[in-house]
């Protein structure tokens, strides 16, 4: 396995012993790689995140392009919004069909 060095502040070296002395893990490597994991995790949900945002306003653009557009309120919007969101969670939470994205280990 490889092995780096890494310079660490004060706060993440105690925190990293209260988790070896917590009985969490078994020494400082597992308490590394564990954050490491969390944090890859966490910028591959991000990277999702950010290509759905991107092709949902895409989608957005081209419909306001095509004329298929909403008129009214601001409030009125957030309103239609609000309802479409409430509906879909109705319909389609816990997702079924959504396969998590594996992390390499």
């Amino acid at each position: 396995m490889p092995t780096r060095n890494v310079n660490l502040s004060e706060q993440l070296d105690n925190f990293i012993e209260e988790s070896v002395t917590s009985g969490n893990y078994q020494n400082g490597s597992e308490v590394v790689r564990a954050a490491l994991r969390s944090l890859q995790e966490q910028h591959v949900a991000r990277t999702h995140w950010l290509a759905h945002l991107r092709t949902s306003a895409l989608e957005g653009f081209a419909e306001l392009d095509s004329g298929k557009s909403r008129r009214g309120t601001p409030a009125d919007l957030m309103a239609d919004i609000s309802a479409e969101v409430s509906k879909r969670a109705e319909t389609k939470w816990p997702p079924s069909s959504s396969p998590k994205q594996q992390v390499p280990k």
